[in-house]
C-alpha cells in the first residue's frame, strides 16, 4: 500500500474514510505496535525526536506534515510507513464496522397497504397472509443493485402514475423504504406498522429481509395496479389498533403520531413508546 497523503485512504471495502476516522485508526495502530514491542510512551517520544526516517529530503518537501510525523513514528517503531498505515486502515475499517453495529438499533415507521380508495383492508390481508410489506413506483423494474439518487428516483419520476402529487410522495417515501431495505439486509430488525390513514393500525411486524422484487407481487385493489417491491415481515401483533387506544403521552413528552397521508410515515430513529407495548418491548 503506497500512500502519498495521510488523508482519504481506502478501507478494504473500497470506501474512503474521513481524516478524523483515519487519525483514530492510526492512533490505534501505533498503540497496538507499541504494546507488541513493549515500548513505553516516553521511549516512543524519544525515538521520534531522534528518528531519521528513511525518506529523502525531496520526498519530505512533497509530503504533508502529518505524513512526515507518521514516517518518524513508523521509524521509531521499527516498521515501514506502509506497514503502519496498512495497520491504520485495517483498524479504521474495524472502527467503522463497530460504528455501523451501533447504528443497528431498531427503527420504526408505518406504511399504507394500498393507495386505492376503499382498498386498504383487503390489501392488508394480503400483507398478512404472505408476510410482507410492499411499495409501488418504478413499475415492472427490478431495482436490485441500483443507486437511489442516481437511478431509482429519476426512474420513479418517469414512471409515476399519479401526477405531481404521486412523484412528491415517491420522493418522500422511497428513500425511507430503501433505507429499511439496506438495514433489513443487515438484520437490523426494524419494526413497521400498517396504517389506516389516521384511524388506526392494522398490524405491526418486524422486517426480516432486504429488498425483494416480484412482478405484480401485491394487488392494491385497483384494477391493473400492483406493487412489485417488497420486504419480508414477521408479524407480531395483528389485531386492529384504534388510534384512540394508543398512548402518545402528555405534555412536553407527548409523542408525535405517524404521518397519516401518503404511502409511508416518518422514520422514527427509535421505536416510539406508543407502539412498544404491541411489540412486547419495555
Amino acid at each position: 500500500m503506497k500512500l502519498s497523503v495521510l488523508e482519504s485512504p481506502e478501507t478494504p471495502t473500497g470506501a474512503t474514510v474521513s481524516t478524523r476516522d483515519m487519525v483514530s485508526g492510526f492512533g490505534a495502530a501505533v498503540k497496538a505496535r507499541r504494546q507488541i514491542l513493549h515500548l513505553s510512551t516516553a521511549e516512543i517520544a524519544r525515538r521520534v525526536a531522534t528518528s531519521q526516517a528513511s525518506i529523502s529530503r525531496v520526498e519530505n518537501e512533497q509530503r504533508s506534515p502529518s505524513l512526515l510525523l507518521a514516517s518518524k513514528i513508523a521509524s521509531a517503531l521499527g516498521v515501514g510507513l506502509d506497514t503502519l498505515l496498512a495497520d491504520a486502515v485495517q483498524l479504521t475499517h474495524s472502527i467503522e464496522v463497530i460504528g455501523k453495529e451501533s447504528q443497528r438499533k431498531p427503527m420504526f415507521t408505518t406504511i399504507s397497504p394500498s393507495c386505492a380508495r376503499g382498498g386498504k383492508g383487503e390489501a392488508w390481508k394480503l400483507f398478512l397472509k404472505d408476510n410482507y410489506i410492499a411499495i409501488g413506483w418504478c413499475y415492472e423494474r427490478d431495482l436490485t443493485g441500483m443507486n437511489l439518487e442516481q437511478e431509482i428516483l429519476p426512474l420513479l419520476k418517469r414512471t409515476a402514475k399519479g401526477g405531481d402529487w404521486d412523484v412528491a410522495d415517491g420522493n418522500r417515501c422511497f428513500p425511507t423504504f430503501w433505507k429499511l431495505c439496506e438495514r433489513g439486509a443487515m438484520g437490523c430488525g426494524d419494526y413497521i406498522a400498517v396504517k389506516n390513514v389516521n384511524w388506526g393500525l392494522y398490524g405491526v411486524g418486524k422486517i426480516i429481509s432486504g429488498y425483494r422484487y416480484t412482478l405484480h407481487k401485491h394487488f392494491t385493489g385497483e384494477l391493473g395496479h400492483y406493487y412489485d417491491h417488497y420486504m419480508d415481515v414477521e408479524w407480531i401483533y395483528t389485531k386492529y389498533i384504534k388510534y384512540s387506544d394508543l398512548d402518545f403521552g402528555n405534555g412536553p413528552e407527548k409523542e408525535v403520531a405517524w404521518v397519516p397521508r401518503g404511502t409511508m410515515g416518518q422514520l422514527y430513529e427509535e421505536v416510539p413508546k406508543y407502539i412498544r407495548p404491541y411489540l412486547g418491548l419495555q
